[in-house]
């Protein structure tokens, strides 16, 4: 079957096209690439069955091919996305959608629209089934994105009775609310909740991260610099400091001090837009091998004051979609028992390997204090850091 997906290089279509592919369909993958990456398609784009497209659902589709199915999920989909880019939100869920519709028509295609549960509003009844009309606000600061969702399935049903397509609807809910009791109390939100006394084993099904060998760590790292875009820039910069994901996305330019220092030093330090996960996570690490390399051309691109700023908006970091996207490409290489987090452990193997003493490897690592003494004091210099740091870079 030939199956076009739009929107198809954001995280949900990804997976999508992964399902499909492995059932051996003919994809076409259309993105605009405002909130989707290339990255997360990578691993399907070699594949002669396989055709990425870059474009805007709100221009005119042009496909020479024959198609047998459209998925319709272009658009932005999280508050951050759709309140940073109003208007494209709108249009791909008016126009965009009329535009695949009228393909499906011509194509003689079978359409699915990706909808939301954004369509019932502020919903007066819950759960809610499917003849519940909703409580909306079509001028509210959030209506870009339910009105457009709402119109589109307008368009959807209309499309359908009148030419006669094939067409489905999917109002995409969130999947995992019950974890909805875990992140109130560990946020401390006041708010009711159907799940409240729903009990979650917080250590069943947890995966035991897995290191990198030295061998895979050089291996990924040559992929990295081979093509260095902005995630593996993230990947360059944490694989030689074992910098959380989030603390490398919240780094600001002035954290990284590479230019007149005579030991090239990232500090990690409480900012607005993001906490460090611990008081001891305050800290400063040399840069070396890699990581010193990724600063350097980070500051070469400069745009404003963050050094990754597109997972910096609204005074907030958000390594959710980060995370989300490397993970998938770290296991699209191979390493299906990787992470991110994997780079973390590592460098603690090869701080191991060069014997530095833990008191150092704790403060390296901004890892929690073993003992109270560990705290008293302002820790290591620069050039103590330095001089272990280089024997990792060296390994």
């Amino acid at each position: 079957m030939n199956i076009l997906i739009t929107g198809g290089a954001g995280f949900v279509c990804s997976h999508l096209a992964d399902t499909l592919f492995e059932k051996q369909h003919d994809l076409i993958l259309l993105d605009n690439l405002l909130t989707g990456n290339k990255l997360n398609i990578e691993h399907l784009l070699d594949h002669k069955n396989v055709k990425f497209i870059e474009h805007d659902v709100q221009n005119h589709i042009d496909i020479s091919e024959e198609i047998d199915f459209i998925f319709h999920f272009a658009s932005a989909a999280s508050p951050i996305a759709y309140q940073e880019n109003p208007v494209n939100t709108l249009k791909a869920g008016s126009i965009g959608t009329i535009n695949t519709l009228g393909l499906a028509k011509v194509k003689n295609a079978d359409y699915l629209l990706a909808s939301t549960s954004e369509i019932y509003g502020d919903p007066e009844v819950s759960p809610q089934s499917e003849d519940y009309w909703g409580n909306v606000n079509p001028n509210g600061e959030r209506s870009m994105y339910d009105e457009a969702k709402r119109f589109a399935e307008a368009a959807t049903a209309t499309y359908s009775r009148t030419y006669d397509i094939q067409t489905k609807v999917v109002r995409i809910f969130n999947t995992i609310k019950a974890i909805y009791n875990f992140i109130t109390n560990e946020k401390g939100i006041n708010s009711s909740n159907p799940f409240a006394g729903l009990y979650i084993d917080r250590a069943r099904g947890v995966t035991i991260r897995k290191p990198f060998s030295m061998i895979d760590l050089r291996l990924i790292q040559s992929k990295c610099k081979s093509a260095p875009d902005e995630l593996r820039m993230i990947v360059l910069l944490v694989s030689d400091t074992g910098l959380r994901l989030s603390e490398a996305l919240g780094l600001e330019h002035n954290d990284l001090h590479i230019i007149n220092d005579p030991i090239p030093y990232v500090i990690i330090q409480n900012h607005p837009w993001r906490r460090l996960k611990t008081k001891g996570s305050s800290r400063k690490i040399p840069l070396v091998g890699n990581s010193l390399w990724a600063a350097k051309e980070m500051r070469k691109l400069e745009k404003n004051k963050f050094v990754f700023p597109r997972y910096n908006q609204n005074n907030y970091t958000n390594s959710n979609s980060a995370s989300a996207t490397l993970n998938k490409w770290i296991k699209s290489e191979g390493f299906k028992e990787h992470s991110m987090h994997s780079f973390r452990h590592s460098l603690r193997d090869r701080l191991r390997s060069v014997e530095c003493p833990i008191e150092i490897a704790d403060q390296i690592g901004g890892w929690t204090f073993k003992s109270v003494g560990q705290g008293y004091g302002n820790g290591y210099c620069l050039k103590i850091l330095a001089k272990w740091m280089n024997l990792v870079a060296k390994e």
